[in-house]
């Protein structure tokens, strides 16, 4: 985390139907994208208003779903 800014908690997760990825939805109301091979941060998507307590992925539709 960077200076100041305290770190997210993750309360849920899941792999993408390739494995190469972990859906992280975290306390804060993002969802963090994490390579799971190399456990490098890749991207948050943000939007949730509150905390992402489930996140799951549609493989028909490449669709994230999260509440």
């Amino acid at each position: 985390a960077s200076p100041g800014v305290p770190p997210t908690q993750p309360l849920a997760a899941c792999f993408t139907p390739d494995d190469k990825t972990v859906l992280g939805g975290n306390e804060d109301g993002t969802i963090s994208c994490w390579n799971a091979t190399t456990g490098k941060l890749l991207r948050k998507l943000e939007g949730h208003v509150g905390r992402v307590g489930c996140v799951a992925v549609n493989p028909k539709y490449a669709q994230i779903a999260s509440a």
